[in-house]
């Protein structure tokens, strides 16, 4: 016998809130819902187990929730209190879900909220968005294209947000802000996100910054070479990139932040053309910076444009797991440098206990190449 599939729609309130409605249902056969009104964390749980393994919940129409008494934590980890949340953890491993509405005034989706959705298809942001948490769309591989509007009022994407997910990133400013003379193209107000060949950029006017801000990590591309006028690298950019072998990074990006490039199965190249390079924190609070790449098993060959290792901050390089397999290509005439070059290690106990470490010697080897051949190649 063929089991009817329900589709319910619940007006809800803090006096009847939507748990409260669906305590006499048979939540296993409800496939879609509809909610209007006020949701809380109990009701984010029941949704999150209809959802799930054991339920049926495939289409989720949040469109007209207009309260939430729930709490998302910030960057610093603190829980904050916004007037329309989706609850951290809410749907996370929804492995029904399908397709959801969010509500159209939403203000933050909490950490890692649609963590593990992976039959979820695509999501609309509304414009009233301003928080999108750690994780929040983590191993989610039919999500596809993501839409970033250009009246968002997107204040941070953080950290790892689509890892595993978006196979690309579009916004309303989809062209490169700055030309091959390094003129800006863009002539709006401030700046903000904008998108190039799905990846997406935060650009800040008032310092002609560019920083690539997140690489979509289903993208199906081997190669991709960083554009010309990119300076930063943020947090999480490069996370788990499925495909992804080969990575160039152009001579105007001299700054990568920890927790950049990890977790990328395929990765087997890395290509730095600037002439200096170094590290960034991700929180001002931090004392160090460090993992800057990390869990990417089959990197077998860096290349470094830099004639000077002083220029080089090893630390970029100094938490790869398997630096003994990797093979450092430097400039003809530098290798003899980088062999000899030692880098001042001090006691965190007592600052005139110091040693000298010729670092780079940590690598497989060091081989010289020319980077005029490279450069004639596309490398």
């Amino acid at each position: 016998m063929e089991i009817k599939r329900m589709k319910r729609k619940f007006e809800c309130t803090r006096e009847n809130p939507l748990h409260s409605q669906l305590s006499n249902l048979n939540c296993s056969l409800i496939q879609e819902i509809t909610v209007k009104g006020f949701l809380c964390d109990e009701d984010y749980e029941l949704l999150t187990k209809m959802s799930g393994e054991t339920g049926n919940l495939r289409i989720l129409n949040l469109y007209e929730v207009c309260e939430t008494d729930c709490q998302c934590e910030n960057s610093y980890g603190k829980p904050e209190q916004r007037k329309i949340e989706v609850a951290d953890n809410a749907f996370e491993d929804s492995i029904r879900l399908e397709k959801i509405i969010l509500p159209a005034k939403l203000e933050a989706i909490g950490s890692p909220t649609f963590g593990g959705c992976t039959n979820l298809e695509g999501v609309d942001f509304p414009e009233s968005l301003n928080s999108i948490g750690s994780e929040a769309f983590l191993d989610c591989p039919k999500l596809g294209e993501v839409y970033i509007s250009k009246n968002l009022s997107l204040g941070e994407v953080y950290s790892h947000a689509f890892s595993a997910s978006a196979d690309s990133f579009v916004c309303d400013w989809d062209r490169w802000p700055v030309n091959k003379d390094g003129e800006p193209t863009y002539t709006g107000d401030g700046f903000g996100y904008f998108s190039y060949n799905g990846v997406l950029f935060f650009g800040f006017v008032w310092d002609e910054c560019i920083e690539l801000e997140k690489y979509p990590s289903m993208n199906d591309r081997s190669t991709y070479q960083i554009p010309y006028g990119t300076q930063i690298i943020k947090y999480g950019a490069f996370s788990n990139c499925k495909f992804l072998h080969k990575l160039i990074f152009p001579e105007t990006c001299g700054v990568i932040t920890e927790g950049s490039i990890c977790g990328c199965p395929e990765l087997e190249t890395l290509v730095f053309r600037r002439q200096g390079l170094d590290g960034e924190r991700v929180h001002h609070m931090d004392l160090y910076w460090g993992d800057v790449i990390t869990n990417c098993p089959k990197l077998k060959d860096i290349y470094l444009y830099a004639e000077n290792p002083e220029n080089i901050a090893f630390g970029v390089f100094e938490k790869l797991d398997n630096m003994s397999e990797i093979v450092l290509h430097v400039p003809c005439f530098c290798a003899k440098k980088y062999r000899d070059y030692e880098e001042e290690y001090c006691s965190m106990y007592d600052y005139n206990d110091k040693k000298y470490v010729k670092v780079w010697r940590k690598f497989k080897s060091i081989e010289e190449f020319d980077p005029v051949d490279f450069l004639e190649d596309g490398i």
